[in-house]
């Protein structure tokens, strides 16, 4: 569903004169005895001695029955669904306007009355005294959000203008359990080359339970978070998430995790490789010959077929074949794939272990996670070392994906001539991996190809794959988009490249090619715990020769 609830809160209505309040009523519902001395005086010592930075969860924030009025307020609220590369979330208008319409208020008023005591004077001066913050404005920014199974929002600082604290009050069930997930996440950083990023696992995690505030301070490169997905089917992470602003940025404004995602444009590591007479009109017979040696399924190779496919992918910029392996080798991957995540207890809503994927010394882990996160093989595997996931792929990507041969058909099937490529194996965990759309590469186009493996073999984790639900599809959406809330703030699975965004679920042992020019953006979503299990895949990004296809080149290629 879109929505949640069906109480609108106008924005178009003249804000009326605010009501005069005193110093005695000003702190409303909030309990007392948090703001008594001695209390103020160990929260405020203990908030500097947390790790990975400062914080604090505030217990019994007011009264129970008073929280629970302000859930069900809450829940009447016309919420909307709200999905992007980096959360996925039901949220409500802002707080704020609540008074611009009258009859909402009227309806509203246990969240009014936590609203007024928050940002009340007294209770800003509370905040201020134990995060050490210095003097807050009177500026009011508080939400309520709605996380159900496979909500999340991924790692980031929460920079944004002038905040200054982050607070959230939890109005979750009272039985909330850590395998529900829904926790908040913490993350040390790191300093790499004079900026300081996130470490790829939370070092703590504050469990959403009912009446309890958690905060800490806004810092540039430091306050790095997120918001664990939601495991459990049965219940709800309700909550209100909200700022305490200064009335300046905070200094480092320029390292916070936002800015760094817009510089970063780099997602697959590892050295460009060049393609020898990349334009060259080879004949493709002993190109094609190896490729069905090796296992590639010869109905790809017929040049009939190369020429329809051609057509395809010169009109449409994208092009997926499946069963692109010859069954031996698809279902010895299929078999390392399932195998890999029944060891590591990964997919069909199981919990997952921030340390799963090391399934041997082959794999390492790559982030940062305000970027992305996934288990990435190793360049230089060693076969007598590896597990059976490691040593598929790593034949995959040796022998068939970086050869001259395959880099021959890339270009025939497509009609687009590339310079250079690099090539990386990879493993999307279900409940933990991921990539964020960065800025759009700027020196040329790109050609983008991926070798998938998933487990999409029976028909309802097919439907599963190809609705969306789970996560795990890539994602292009155009870079000048990125401002318009139609497109980004809200996209569907199923928007098609007329909206800007191209979504591809993964399939079973299909290969997909798409054109990334210089205006386009990529990522893969989230794969929640939901899925069947891990998205395995070899992946190869080529150089484009801008230009110049050299569309007759490859057509003589398809002929021979």
């Amino acid at each position: 569903q879109s929505t949640w609830g069906n109480l609108r809160i106008s924005t178009q209505m003249e804000q009326p004169t605010k009501r005069a309040r005193t110093a005695d009523n000003e702190l409303g519902p909030i309990n007392p005895k948090l703001l008594d001395p001695e209390n103020v005086k160990r929260l405020s010592e203990e908030y500097l001695t947390k790790a990975p930075y400062p914080h604090c969860v505030l217990h019994e924030l007011t009264s129970k029955e008073f929280l629970e009025n302000v859930k069900e307020e809450l829940l009447q609220l016309q919420g909307h669904y709200k999905e992007t590369d980096l959360f996925k979330v039901y949220q409500s208008p802002d707080f704020c306007n609540i008074d611009m319409n009258p009859e909402a208020a009227k309806q509203l008023t246990h969240i009014t009355q936590l609203r007024d005591a928050l940002y009340s004077p007294s209770f800003r001066e509370f905040m201020a005294t134990i995060t050490h913050s210095g003097p807050l404005s009177t500026k009011t920014d508080m939400a309520g959000n709605v996380y159900t199974q496979g909500y999340h929002l991924l790692n980031h600082d929460d920079v944004i203008g002038t905040r200054k604290i982050s607070y959230i009050i939890y109005l979750s069930d009272d039985d909330w359990k850590e395998t529900d997930g829904g926790s908040l996440e913490l993350y040390a950083s790191v300093e790499k080359e004079g900026t300081k990023i996130p470490d790829c696992i939370p070092t703590a995690r504050v469990l959403p339970l009912f009446n309890t505030m958690g905060l800490f301070t806004v810092v540039p490169g430091q306050s790095f978070h997120a918001v664990q997905e939601v495991y459990s089917a049965e219940k709800k992470r309700v909550s209100i998430q909200g700022w305490f602003h200064a009335d300046t940025a905070p200094e480092g404004s320029e390292n916070a995790s936002l800015q760094q995602v817009k510089r970063f444009c780099d997602q697959v590591a590892g050295p460009w490789h060049s393609i020898q007479n990349p334009s060259a009109a080879v004949a493709l017979t002993d190109d094609l010959k190896f490729l069905e040696q090796f296992g590639v399924n010869p109905v790809y190779l017929k040049p009939q077929n190369i020429h329809g496919a051609r057509e395809q992918f010169q009109s449409q910029g994208f092009l997926q074949l499946q069963k692109f392996l010859k069954p031996t080798l698809a279902n010895e991957a299929f078999r390392a794939l399932v195998a890999a995540d029944q060891l590591d207890r990964l997919g069909n809503n199981q919990y997952p272990n921030d340390h799963s994927g090391m399934l041997s010394n082959q794999w390492e882990r790559v982030g940062p996670p305000h970027i992305q996160r996934f288990m990435m093989l190793r360049e230089e595997t060693d076969p007598s070392k590896a597990d059976d996931l490691a040593k598929i792929l790593s034949q995959l990507r040796d022998e068939l994906v970086c050869s001259s041969a395959f880099s021959n058909f890339v270009q025939a099937i497509t009609g687009v001539e590339v310079a250079s490529r690099r090539v990386i194996a990879r493993r999307f965990r279900a409940g933990l991996d991921y990539t964020v759309a960065t800025a759009p590469d700027t020196d040329g186009a790109r050609l983008d190809v991926s070798l998938c493996f998933v487990d999409s073999l029976d028909e309802e984790k097919n439907e599963l794959w190809d609705s969306g639900d789970c996560g795990g599809f890539e994602c292009y959406i155009r870079a000048e988009d990125e401002t318009n809330p139609e497109v980004v703030a809200v996209y569907n699975h199923h928007s098609t490249d007329d909206e800007g965004v191209i979504n591809i679920s993964p399939v079973f042992n299909t290969i997909t090619f798409v054109l990334r020019q210089t205006n386009t953006m990529r990522f893969v979503k989230y794969l929640a715990a939901s899925a069947p299990g891990s998205r395995a895949e070899v992946f190869a990004e080529y150089h484009v020769v801008e230009g110049n296809d050299d569309e007759g080149a490859t057509e003589e290629k398809s002929e021979q």
